[in-house]
């Protein structure tokens, strides 16, 4: 059970007259993420490391124990982090969990679709390699959601065109994010190349040890005394 975390707690499901399931959520109050981010980018601004680690916090702790269950998330992207209002105490859900755990990953179809959200779909899901497509996949998908969040944008866009996109994600040189954000230290590269990385057998083996390795590049804090993982 994912109780006590992030996750969007889940009360009941029922169907539809016509055999559709429904989820019935705890009431969220607030916004998703994208729209956060419109709103501020908007202002001529970005979002700072500060909410970044604020936010993102709870969701690698909600991930982390998703995956030692065998959950694995596979859909995450900015439409699917929810900012609860500060008048009702602040904080995050991770919404549509499990999405991936009743839908078979395949890769790109005839007609041009794909599960998952395009700019934030890790490669071995492009390319429909079953054999290896596991945790890490929301390695990827965090780590893009996170470079969306501090370089405006996500690490690849394709211009519009799937197929375009699809050969950035699966081929191009990952992009860096010191020059689109040179704030940040340049080492911040280095955490993009590993988190990002085509083969994920050369990503980050969890979102814990991303998320602690980011941490460290930006000399935060907080970073997790419990071994990453």
């Amino acid at each position: 059970s994912l109780q006590g975390t992030a996750a969007v707690r889940v009360l009941d499901q029922v169907w539809t007259a016509d055999g559709a399931m429904c989820l019935v959520t705890e009431l969220l109050e607030g916004e998703p993420l994208d729209e956060v981010l419109e709103r501020v980018e908007a202002g001529g601004h970005r979002a700072d490391v500060a909410f970044v680690v604020r936010l993102f916090d709870a969701v690698v702790d909600t991930l982390r124990s998703s995956h030692d269950m065998g959950i694995v998330h596979r859909d995450l992207k900015p439409e699917n982090v929810f900012v609860l209002s500060a008048r009702r105490g602040g904080g995050v859900r991770l919404l549509d969990f499990g999405f991936a755990k009743f839908t078979r990953l395949r890769a790109l179809t005839a007609t041009g679709m794909v599960a998952g959200s395009p700019s934030y779909i890790a490669p071995e899901t492009w390319l429909g390699r079953s054999d290896v497509i596991d945790h890490r996949v929301d390695v990827y998908g965090l780590g893009a959601v996170i470079f969306r969040c501090l370089a405006g944008g996500p690490p690849f866009t394709g211009g519009g065109d799937l197929a375009r996109l699809l050969r950035e994600a699966t081929s191009a040189p990952r992009p860096s994010l010191h020059a689109l954000c040179p704030s940040l230290p340049s080492e911040i590269d280095d955490w993009v190349l590993q988190t990002l990385a085509v083969d994920p057998a050369e990503r980050f083996q969890g979102v814990g040890a991303m998320w602690h390795a980011f941490c460290h590049v930006l000399d935060i804090g907080a970073v997790r005394a419990a071994p990453p993982r």
